[in-house]
């Protein structure tokens, strides 16, 4: 048993010794500015905030069943975006007319 000991502390030193900079690297991740030009060259400036459009769809027609989870759900996701800073707007069950009077262009 001794012996099991004794070849695992040799095994982690060894890895230790090996390969420190993982283990005791300094966190680089995070967040990164990133430049945004237009058309001259000349920098745009940083976005002054977080938005979010959610569209939850389910009700259904034409014989497709409905979903009744959606509204729950999507208040779910708006809860999550608001506390990390977002602003966002909720539609449930738009029709292309609500979403045109809202401002929305239709994509073709």
């Amino acid at each position: 048993m001794k012996r099991g000991i004794k070849i695992f502390s040799i095994i982690l030193t060894m890895l230790v010794l090996c390969e420190p900079a993982p283990l005791f690297a300094k966190e680089t991740r995070g967040l990164k500015v990133v430049s945004i030009l237009d058309r001259k060259g000349q920098q745009v400036g940083l976005y002054k905030g977080s938005y979010a459009l959610l569209i939850g769809v389910g009700e259904y027609v034409s014989g497709w069943p409905s979903l009744e989870s959606v509204s729950y759900e999507l208040e779910q996701v708006e809860s999550v975006l608001t506390k990390n800073g977002f602003k966002t707007v909720k539609v449930l069950n738009p029709t292309s007319q609500s979403l045109a009077e809202k401002g929305f262009k239709k994509l073709s």
